[in-house]
């Protein structure tokens, strides 16, 4: 997909009946140690409470130790030698479906970094069918245009579903074609485990969101204004340099520490336009984000829906 593509915005802000969907769901969430024990097919939703963070701060320790930027989820991609069918970080075209990708990178995110530590195989995603059903609450409707919390509602009810049963992403939305009951039930295979992200008045704060990332989880987010090109600062990083106003999700995959400033990389669905820096040579579908660019991202930004934790159950 050519960079010239103009990018529908295609996150919308909450209706009434989304923020008594969230309440649902935010309500049966379960208290973090019970997080890795429930096998069945039902929703999970869990709780950020104390517990989950001690599980983060464990967890950021480890991979510091290991090397924090071998952890990037782009590094771990090429490292592992994976040849996805739309490679890592892929383009939503000139479709407003932005939601779906907030949710895959951030759910690849949290899969990449969970292979490294259970060994086990990452899945390809294509969670199409997921981001239909959630349009339509509960009946596939592909098209533009979605609020974050009933992409997380359905996530975590039906699952992600697999490249190898549906094909990969494209605009037209070919995957619903290729839905089946074998499809079907290895999407509930890799249901996504929500963790939302409290905020206060609507907004989220930089330390939470430092945090969950330092893990090596992603985040999906949404935002009235986010940054749509950028150049390499002082620390060797690409930082933003222009902005638009627009609702638009994206995700948060990775931290780094540069002298005293903290930066999280924020991940868009806009084909590789960001300029490359010192942790991704070349062109890269996203930038570094630090407090007060944090700050103009996450002012108000729950109007579009509860940013959350996306981790995908691993087979």
């Amino acid at each position: 997909m050519s960079n010239d593509i103009i990018f529908p915005d295609g996150l919308i802000e909450s209706t009434e009946y989304d923020l008594q969907v969230f309440d649902e769901c935010f309500n049966s969430a379960v208290p973090s140690t019970l997080l890795w024990k429930n096998l069945d097919d039902t929703a999970k939703f869990v709780q950020w409470d104390s517990d989950w963070i001690e599980h983060l701060q464990h967890r950021q320790k480890l991979l510091l130790l290991d090397g924090r930027a071998e952890h990037y989820p782009w590094n771990i991609y090429k490292s592992k030698g994976l040849d996805w069918k739309l490679g890592f970080a892929p383009s939503q075209g000139n479709l407003g479906s932005c939601c779906l990708f907030g949710h895959t990178n951030s759910l690849i995110t949290s899969n990449l970094t969970n292979s490294v530590r259970t060994g086990k195989p990452a899945p390809e995603i294509n969670s199409s069918i997921t981001y239909a059903v959630a349009r339509g609450n509960g009946t596939a409707r592909w098209g533009s245009g979605l609020n974050l919390i009933p992409m997380s509602k359905w996530s975590a009810e039906i699952g992600n579903y697999l490249v190898s049963d549906v094909g990969a992403y494209d605009t037209s939305g070919s995957a619903l074609k290729k839905d089946s009951p074998n499809a079907k039930a290895n999407a509930l295979k890799y249901q996504s485990i929500v963790i939302y992200v409290p905020g206060k008045s609507n907004t989220p704060s930089f330390e939470d969101v430092f945090l969950a990332c330092s893990a090596g989880y992603g985040i999906n987010m949404g935002t009235g204004n986010y940054p749509t090109s950028g150049a390499v600062g002082k620390f060797g990083l690409c930082e933003p340099t222009g902005w638009k106003n627009g609702g638009h999700s994206m995700s948060f995959v990775a931290v780094a520490e540069e002298g005293s400033e903290q930066f999280i990389y924020l991940c868009n669905s806009h084909a590789w336009k960001y300029a490359g820096d010192k942790y991704f040579p070349g062109k890269q579908p996203g930038l570094w984000i630090n407090r007060s660019n944090f700050t103009r991202i996450a002012n108000g930004a729950y109007r579009y829906g509860n940013w959350y934790v996306n981790i995908g159950e691993m087979v």
